[in-house]
């Protein structure tokens, strides 16, 4: 034999030695060798798996009974609290958008002194090149006279 071949043999010697020490997962009826092995790879895997999810699943109904827990045990003076807090927030965020509002409204009426104060440019050139001197001695149109 070749000593590539030994050191092959020898890897899945050494990788094969963990996998039977584990116990094999039930044989059932009609198992191929083949899926005999892989469910005696995969049943410690797929038991400790089950059994982190099941630890996090617990922990998190914990935590969740926990914070039902303490919104049960609130006083009324913190409850009180809670209600003006939300109240207050709630202002807040009506303010806000009002100010957004009033804020699209008068971004819309700049936009249109502007595209009316072009409009009228437009026009001012068009008569300057068809020779009127008043056009062409006139100030461009200021957008704030539009707004």
């Amino acid at each position: 034999m070749s000593s590539a071949k030994m050191m092959i043999g020898a890897v899945l010697a050494m990788l094969a030695a963990p996998l039977t020490a584990q116990a094999p997962a039930p044989m059932q009826e009609g198992d191929t060798p083949k899926q005999r092995a892989v469910n005696a790879v995969e049943a410690p895997v797929t038991q400790h798996l089950n059994q982190t999810v099941d630890a996090a699943t617990a922990a998190r109904d914990a935590q969740r009974a926990d914070a039902a827990n303490a919104a049960a045990d609130l006083s009324a003076a913190q409850q009180e609290q809670y209600a003006a807090d939300m109240s207050a927030y709630r202002s807040s965020v009506q303010a806000h958008r009002m100010e957004l509002a009033r804020d699209e409204v008068r971004y819309a009426r700049q936009q249109r002194a502007y595209a009316d104060a072009m409009a009228a440019w437009r026009l001012q050139a068009h008569d300057c090149q068809k020779g009127s001197k008043a056009a062409c001695n006139a100030p461009p149109p200021d957008p704030a006279a539009f707004y």
